[in-house]
């Protein structure tokens, strides 16, 4: 039996008013987990989703996912 539901997160790259602001990245994925660490006390918050996609930069170890390896990887599935 498959999954009726999946859910897939993905990490856009910041916009121009975030750089203008020096916004700082506070996500880190690895696998099915997505680590949002809060800025002020450094506290990680972990969860777990079907897909992770970080689309922003190569700064995880990897190339950032474009939309056709999203459309490939996930949106066929839906379709």
């Amino acid at each position: 039996m498959t999954d009726s539901l999946k859910i897939a997160v993905r990490v856009r790259p910041f916009n121009d008013k975030e750089i203008n602001e020096g916004a700082k990245n506070i996500i880190e994925m690895d696998g099915q987990e997505t680590r949002l660490r809060n800025p002020e006390t450094g506290e990680v918050k972990k969860f777990g989703f079907h897909r992770c996609y970080y689309s922003t930069d190569d700064t995880m170890g990897h190339p950032p996912v474009n939309n056709s390896f999203l459309f490939n990887d996930i949106g066929k599935e839906i379709l």
